[in-house]
């Protein structure tokens, strides 16, 4: 069904998948698009909104289970990963998601993609930020909290929560943030005694570093990272002040890729900062 709970197609659970693909869906139309179609949407829509947190799975029986066992504020996705649309929808309830996808080695890439889209996806803050030359420049920062809950595994969000509910909600709770994650996959299939490893390692995690807000968790973020490539930590952490105070900053454009350079410079000064806080607050 659409956010209004009508309906715009069929979808079936195979029981018998050799040779078949696990899912059959009814085919794409106008109104059955799978990139612009989140299940259970409808019916969680108002939890979502009231909890300030959506749980996004993979599978249609992850999502009736859930709902089955209380935890209503769960959709999930049409496809391997999420799509710009999906997220767009997503974002008019909650700032807050959280990716529960299979714990094997496709769930994982599909996690890493879904959170490659939602970076590209979702609105951005932009902060002043002052040098000691009195120029300003904005930092960007996403505009949403991102997490990542770890399966156990051999299980899927259907299977732990019909044996063990109380479970599902502790690794809820206990999902990690983004930035944790993907350092952990990184680190995790790297060969780090291979200086170009790590070298792309860094060019890959100083624009996800530079997206997390609170300077004192970005700057652990760092140092555990640096611990992990055995790097030069004043190089690391010197290069990573230099990206997110950068002079001033735009908007990347739509198609620009955003890793690792999610944005690029322009010249700006403080009349110019002061001249636009005027004029969107007279009073």
């Amino acid at each position: 069904r659409d956010v209004q709970g009508r309906v715009i197609g069929f979808g079936a659970r195979t029981l018998d998948p050799e040779g078949v693909p696990k899912y059959i869906n009814s085919p794409q139309t106008v109104l059955f698009d799978k990139s612009r179609t989140l299940f259970g949407l409808d019916v969680a829509r108002k939890i979502i909104r009231r909890e300030d947190r959506v749980v996004i799975v993979e599978g249609y029986m992850d999502v009736m289970q859930a709902h089955q066992a209380g935890f209503a504020n769960v959709v999930a996705q049409m496809g391997t990963a999420l799509t710009e649309p999906q997220l767009r929808q997503l974002q008019r309830y909650t700032q807050r998601l959280v990716l529960a996808l299979d714990p094997d080695a496709a769930g994982v890439q599909a996690t890493l993609r879904s959170v490659g889209v939602a970076r590209q996806a979702l609105e951005q803050e932009w902060e002043p930020i002052f040098d000691p030359r009195g120029l300003v420049g904005y930092e960007a920062r996403l505009g949403a909290e991102i997490r990542v809950l770890r399966l156990p595994p051999g299980q899927d969000p259907d299977d732990l929560i019909r044996h063990d509910p109380q479970r599902w909600e502790e690794l809820v709770e206990e999902a990690k943030p983004v930035v944790e994650f993907y350092m952990q996959q990184l680190l995790e299939s790297a060969d780090l005694e291979d200086s170009k490893t790590k070298k792309s390692i860094a060019d890959i995690m100083l624009p996800i570093l530079r997206s997390v807000s609170n300077p004192v968790e970005r700057n652990a973020y760092a140092q555990k990272l640096v611990r992990a490539l055995q790097v030069s930590a004043p190089q690391f952490l010197h290069e990573l002040e230099r990206r997110t105070r950068q002079p001033s900053t735009r908007r990347a454009k739509k198609g620009d890729t955003l890793l690792p350079d999610m944005l690029e410079t322009r010249e700006a000064d403080l009349e110019g900062h002061c001249l636009s806080v005027l004029l969107q607050r007279p009073m």
